[in-house]
């Protein structure tokens, strides 16, 4: 091709056709020109398309990160119910203290030394934040709501940790300094007399227990909505992901139920069962519908509050911004009860029309 070129040129040299030589001149190196910005235009295409298939395997890895700690907040409900059960327990009585056994005596530890409760998992928001400069404008939207999902909520989870930490820390410092029970029943194995009446009528045991399950109730409010957030941003990155696009894990719902019959049949009026009082949510609920979500109304309340999917398998949920915990059962006709997390358990039976 080169060689084409030089021959037309030193032909046009040779005819003395000097006008025409330069013009054609202007024309090769304008060719030339176009054939090297089309060149650029197409490498850094192809390193945009690099670019943005970095940013895609990093936004995958932040579905992965959200994936665990959803499996992960399963875990945590299931603790937070196990742990409601276990301060009732302690508040209205029920532990047989004389005849406390190892099994009981497992709970009420349980229940009085608390460990940290959440770890987000940030690696892919980790990862993302060293490519900021490789982002495409099409993900700021999604860049956004990891901005506030990673550096609020993960945060006042540390925080939630470390006050966790100092709750338990607090209490075993009193015990060591005013209980010796405590080392002397760990060391032989036993379960003294003291030891069950600083169970039976020492103050600080309640009051401890009080404030951790209380503390605990707060973080579950937190992670309703962290959970709720995270679950959202995993649907705008697989939309934005296109033809990438993972299926959704079962873990990962924004409406409230799989489909609208899961939906219809816990659709009624719950009223409350005899010998309970409870003035928050009033003697009455209604639970109502709208396609895939589920709403309830209670005293108080003019609007309905959407119920947020909590469990893939059991029909448990939460509602953003609240420590409560929603559970349908179906034992003949259909029952529903909340877990709010600093008193008694309330039940609600379906009215049958």
């Amino acid at each position: 091709m080169i060689k084409f070129f030089r021959k037309i040129r030193q032909n046009l040299l040779m005819e003395n056709k000097t006008g025409k030589y330069f013009k054609y001149a202007i024309g090769e190196i304008v060719l030339v020109v176009i054939g090297i910005l089309i060149a650029l235009w197409i490498n850094n295409k192809n390193q945009e398309r690099i670019k943005e298939g970095n940013i895609d395997t990093i936004l995958m890895a932040i579905q992965d990160d959200i994936v665990a700690d959803t499996y992960f907040s399963q875990w945590l409900l299931n603790k937070y119910i196990r742990d409601d059960s276990l301060y009732n327990k302690v508040f209205n009585n029920h532990y047989d203290y004389d005849r406390l056994n190892k099994k009981e005596l497992r709970e009420i530890y349980d229940i009085s030394f608390p460990s940290p409760l959440f770890f987000a998992r940030s690696n892919g928001y980790t990862q993302l934040k060293e490519s900021l400069n490789e982002v495409p404008a099409k993900y700021a939207p999604i860049l956004q709501k990891l901005t506030t999902l990673y550096n609020i909520n993960v945060r006042i989870f540390e925080n939630r940790n470390r006050r966790a930490n100092a709750i338990r820390d607090n209490y075993v410092d009193y015990l060591a300094k005013n209980e010796p029970w405590r080392a002397l029943d760990a060391f032989s194995g036993v379960i003294s007399s003291a030891q069950i009446e600083f169970y039976r009528n020492n103050p600080i045991f309640k009051s401890h227990v009080y404030k951790y399950h209380y503390f605990e109730a707060i973080t579950m409010y937190v992670h309703s909505t962290y959970r709720e957030q995270a679950m959202v941003i995993y649907v705008m990155i697989n939309e934005a992901l296109g033809e990438k696009a993972r299926a959704l894990p079962e873990v990962i719902r924004v409406t409230s139920v799989k489909t609208e019959k899961d939906a219809d049949k816990w659709v009624g009026t719950y009223k409350l069962t005899s010998n309970q009082d409870d003035s928050y949510y009033g003697k009455q609920l209604e639970i109502t519908s709208k396609g895939k979500d589920v709403y309830i109304t209670y005293s108080g309340q003019e609007q309905p509050r959407k119920l947020l999917f909590y469990h893939h398998v059991k029909p448990w949920f939460s509602m953003i911004y609240s420590s409560a915990i929603l559970r349908f059962e179906n034992n003949g006709e259909n029952t529903l009860s909340i877990i709010s997390g600093v008193k008694t358990q309330t039940h609600w039976e379906k009215a049958i029309k």
